[in-house]
């Protein structure tokens, strides 16, 4: 693919392109908007006025920074991300991003009813999710998260199940044919995860920005399993590229989705035409204040409300775990204190056993005392003997003629 030339006199100290450089600096998302006239707009609708004053302080700046194009608008959620990827009219924008993601040609035939006991769309965690048909039958399922969520591999494998089924069912609706002819049939589920912030599995490899996989056999045995996995952590993408340059399409893509700063705006618009075509989109979709804020008060307003009651769940989740360990250790602890109780009446009883074995050494010390000292005073007395015996001797001796 031909990319646009780059500029050198256009790139920062640190290799980035500078959008200072350029006239007009503002090409990719169009020129700013004052936020006196932005304002002015929202305060001359109640409903406008209402819905902005729902949002908190940081949220207002967003909304502002966002409608102005001081920033580029969040892609990643659901109502800018179908604007440019619209299903109806700009299909040929989701088949490139899912061609580029996959690795091989993707056409999207169809966009998909959501489907099945997944996490709704209202749920603080996702931010955006599509579910398409390929020309080759095969189905895709792209969704984006905002936030981790545990049993990420479960999830996924609950969700790629539920495409197959999809796929089978359909099949036989569609033709009416039998099982075999449908199982001949059917082709590959993707099942792609992108996350804006990414659990901690991910950032023990924080290398990689994406992982694909699917099931294999150990013994290099070739069944197709249909089922094949994408899982893109956008904060570890973010991080990877840091005062780097993009240089492959599959980056661009990605980093449409995690970027909104000017300079990376300009630096992707300037990758490929079809990325200044929706950063056009985009800052056409912004003109329009009360079009954004209704967005912005609907999803940001929402995820705030969710987030602080995901928020209260997990704290009463880890009091109720806390709770949990602490009478689990207080359990613990009285087994602990009953062992040390029968360890003590054990230290007694050696005690009272060590004492009496103690009299007992004394007792036959004091005998083998009074044995040393009779066996004393008996060689004490055979001395004495000895003496006179000798003395009866040499008087013996004396007496003989």
């Amino acid at each position: 693919m031909q990319h646009r030339k780059n500029d050198a006199a256009g790139r920062s100290a640190g290799g980035r392109k500078n959008p200072e450089a350029y006239e007009p600096w503002y090409e990719a998302m169009g020129p700013r908007i004052p936020r006196e006239e932005i304002l002015a707009q929202i305060w001359e609708s109640p409903e406008l006025t209402e819905q902005f004053e729902r949002l908190s302080l940081e949220r207002r700046e967003q909304f502002l920074d966002a409608c102005s194009g001081a920033r580029g608008l969040m892609i990643c959620y659901d109502p800018f991300f179908k604007y440019v990827f619209s299903p109806m009219t700009r299909r040929d924008r989701l088949s490139r991003f899912l061609s580029s993601l996959l690795g091989r040609q993707a056409r999207v035939k169809n966009v998909l009813p959501n489907e099945g006991g997944r996490i709704t769309a209202r749920s603080p965690y996702i931010i955006m999710d599509i579910v398409v048909e390929l020309e080759d039958h095969s189905y895709a399922n792209a969704e984006i998260q905002r936030e981790p969520y545990q049993f990420p591999g479960e999830r996924a494998a609950s969700y790629s199940s539920d495409l197959v089924l999809r796929q089978y069912t359909s099949l036989g609706r569609n033709s009416g044919e039998n099982a075999l002819a449908r199982y001949k049939k059917m082709q590959n589920v993707y099942t792609i995860v992108i996350m804006q912030k990414s659990s901690a599995e991910f950032h023990r490899h924080p290398e990689a920005y994406i992982h694909h996989g699917k099931q294999v056999f150990d013994t290099g045995l070739d069944l197709p399993l249909l089922q094949e996995y994408i899982f893109v952590p956008l904060d570890l993408f973010r991080e990877k590229l840091h005062n780097k340059n993009i240089e492959t399409e599959l980056e661009a893509w990605l980093g449409f989705l995690a970027f909104d700063d000017l300079e990376r705006i300009w630096e992707i618009s300037h990758f490929d035409p079809v990325f200044e075509e929706m950063y056009h989109d985009l800052s056409e979709y912004r003109r329009d204040a009360g079009e954004v804020l209704g967005v912005f008060s609907e999803i940001l307003y929402e995820m705030d409300v969710e987030a602080a009651q995901y928020q209260s769940n997990e704290a009463k989740k880890q009091l109720k775990e806390q709770i949990a360990a602490l009478e689990e250790e207080k359990v613990q602890l009285e087994e602990e204190k009953v062992q040390l109780e029968e360890a003590n009446v054990q230290l007694k009883e050696k005690k009272v056993q060590l004492e009496e074995e103690n009299v007992r050494q004394e007792a036959k010390i004091t005998e083998l005392d009074e044995e040393n000292a009779q066996l004393k005073r008996q060689l004490a007395r055979m001395a004495q003997l000895e003496a006179e015996l000798e003395r009866l001797r040499g008087n013996r001796e004396g007496e003989t003629p």
